[in-house]
């Protein structure tokens, strides 16, 4: 059967060619992460999105439940920016989970305090994390020993330090003293006064960036010539359509006559 004219034009190799690339460029996106626990693409996820950058997550296949991270292609090097900036994804950290439950054959008493120490910081670091405002937090414990030799001996008191990246433009939701209170209170023996802590302002921004309307449509400004693009395209392909279907209903009307 010969097909009309304007069919003849649609079922062309390149205009085929043409509409696919098109399809396949619009749903077009770049994965930055891979591998996550479903708690490190959560964060990776959220701090992008809260960038501007419209990022998902997937569930990778095989055994484990590990997840991707996907942006648009055109947002790929922001959002590694903003990754960088925000040190995401964490790694597992020093958790009681992690580190204090991980025991050598034979764990002297010195091994056994020191995991346990750096186990503890972990703990509260991640805990600090939990704060809003709070990028990373780092806890050091400095925790002497009671010398077995001189039991008698006057100990050095417990001190502590902690280290908090705050985003940029946000104030903290927990206050210094809070901080304080917070690490005082898991060790036994530490004071208020013993503990320092620092807070620095990370380079990545607080708030999210202005964004740009196209049409009723939100989204990040470095992506409006893009999504415009995608916007007059799609248009152009339903106006093809539809000169496609009138061409083709008018002729096999007058092949019906």
């Amino acid at each position: 059967m010969t097909l009309p004219w304007g069919a003849r034009v649609w079922y062309r190799p390149a205009a085929m060619r043409w509409v696919l690339g098109l399809l396949v460029c619009i749903g077009c996106a770049s994965e930055i992460e891979h591998g996550l626990d479903e708690r490190a693409a959560n964060e990776v996820v959220l701090a992008l999105n809260r960038a501007g950058v419209g990022a998902r997550k997937e569930r990778e296949a095989g055994e484990g439940q590990r997840w991707s991270v996907q942006v648009p292609s055109a947002e790929a090097g922001r959002a590694m920016e903003v990754l960088k900036a925000h040190e995401l994804p964490r790694g597992p950290g020093s958790a009681f989970r992690d580190l204090y439950g991980k025991q050598s054959l034979v764990p002297s008493p010195n091994e056994d305090r020191a995991r346990w120490i750096d186990a503890l910081g972990g703990e509260l670091a991640r805990t600090l994390e939990t704060a809003d405002g709070v990028i990373t937090a780092r806890v050091h414990l400095a925790l002497p020993d009671a010398d077995p030799l001189a039991p008698h001996a006057e100990r050095t008191k417990p001190s502590a330090s902690v280290l908090l990246k705050r985003a940029r433009g946000i104030a903290l939701g927990i206050s210094e003293a809070d901080v304080k209170r917070l690490v005082a209170g898991a060790v036994s023996g530490l004071s208020t006064e013993s503990v320092s802590v620092v807070s620095v302002e990370s380079a990545a921004q607080g708030e999210a960036p202005a964004l740009a309307h196209v049409g009723p449509i939100a989204v990040a400004a470095a992506s409006r010539g893009t999504l415009t693009a995608i916007l007059a395209s799609c248009v152009g392909v339903i106006l093809l359509l539809g000169v496609v279907l009138v061409v083709t209903s008018l002729r096999q009307v007058r092949a019906n006559r």
